[in-house]
This record gives C-alpha cells, structure tokens and sequence, in this order.
C-alpha cells in the first residue's frame, strides 16, 4: 500500500498493534513526538502517522501524511491547498478552521495583503524570531523535559503580541 513507502511506525507494524500502542499509552501525543523524532531528521522529512478523523461525529482512525520535507511543504501550499472535513468535528467559518475551500479562499484574500514582505506585519518580524529563539532557548534548559505546552504557548504568543503588534 501507499503508506509503506513513506518513514512511520507503519512499516513494521499493523494498523491495529500501532492504534493499540498509540491510545493505550499514558500520552499519545508524546507518542506522535517520539514518531517524529525516530523517522524524520529534526523533523525535517515525510511520515505517515494514526489521525483520528470523524465520519458523521463518530471517531476513525485513519492515516496521516505530515510533510515536513522543505520542498515538498513549499510545493503542496501552493498546488494543494485544500481542507478535509473529517478533521472538522465541529467546523466553524474562520481562516483557520474551515473545510469549506471558497469561504477559506475569500478569508485568506481578505488578510493575505497584510503578511506580504515589507508591509504592515513586516517590522514585526524580528521580535516574533527573537522572542520564538528566546522561548527555544528556555525549553531545552527545563529540567525533567516536562511542559505543559499549551500552557507555554498561551503565554509565548501572549508575549510576542504584546511586544511586537503593541509595541509594550
């Protein structure tokens, strides 16, 4: 099948011994972490991963492709642009989380000006970079390598807002 020929915990076990592995674990999350880490080279390269997609609001494990090859992302924004339902249990019509193509298109026009090089969101580049180094900096020096991540990224973002869009 196509997903043997990609890296991913698929090549040398079943659908079922991985979902097994990866939700009867104590955090599958760390699961997908540890994927990343074992078949890619610091997260740079295609792996074929578990997703879980709804059908009619009732959960299926299906397959993932998470493309983190450099080229391949670049060329698959730009030809393959689109969004697929079943990862929206609960869609709602914003830029982010839509499955609907047209209205995602006619948001994403709306906006798209704003993040051109050397327009309004330009002069904000440098601070959002050295506030994202500075954030990966303190990451690697936590002891225990525990972070509540969203937690983290709550308060990064939070930061990064403050100092690069209100100038605090």
């Amino acid at each position: 099948s196509w997903v043997n020929e990609f890296p991913g915990p698929f090549q040398s076990l079943t659908k079922q011994e991985i979902v097994n592995k990866w939700l009867r674990g104590d955090n599958p999350r760390m699961k997908l972490h540890e994927w990343v880490n074992e078949y890619t080279n610091e997260g740079l390269g295609n792996l074929v991963v578990p997703s879980i997609r709804f059908e009619e609001m009732t959960p299926v494990v299906d397959y993932m492709v998470m493309i983190g090859d450099l080229d391949d992302t670049a060329r698959m924004a730009v030809t393959h642009v689109s969004k697929d339902p079943r990862l929206f249990p609960f869609p709602q019509h914003n830029v982010v989380n839509t499955p609907d193509i047209h209205s995602w298109r006619a948001q994403r026009g709306s906006i798209a000006d704003a993040f051109l090089p050397r327009t309004n969101l330009a002069k904000t580049t440098p601070i959002v970079d050295a506030h994202a180094l500075s954030w990966c900096d303190r990451l690697k020096k936590i002891q225990g390598g525990v972070v509540d991540m969203k937690d983290e990224l709550l308060h990064t973002a939070l930061c990064i807002y403050i100092h690069s869009l209100l100038g605090v």
